[in-house]
């Protein structure tokens, strides 16, 4: 699909990455990759972009599954991914502010 579409962002849930597994291993190449792989089965985020476009990670999460990119030159210029599993308690709006 990738391939097909020439996509210049991909975002995606539940990847079940490792921290052991490197992103050349799953990812292309031509994108630079974050990731919050869950520290148990299953799980995680990842927003892969275009290496030529102008970015930069405005945070990762260090407690649940969620990134926000800036991507510059773009109005709105904010990007994120975040899963919440139903395991979870109900957080506050609060607790997602970055």
């Amino acid at each position: 699909m990738v391939d097909t579409y020439n996509l210049d962002v991909i975002t995606g849930t539940e990847p079940w990455l490792r921290e052991e597994i490197n992103n050349a291993e799953v990812f292309m190449d031509e994108y630079t990759t974050f990731r919050r792989d869950r520290c148990t089965r299953g799980g995680g985020v990842f927003i892969c972009v275009k290496n030529y476009i102008d970015f930069r990670e405005l945070w990762a999460d260090e407690y649940f599954e969620r990134i926000v990119i800036e991507v510059k030159g773009m109005d709105p210029n904010l990007l994120g991914k975040w899963y919440v599993s139903t395991g979870l308690q109900t957080m506050t709006c609060e607790s997602w502010k970055y």
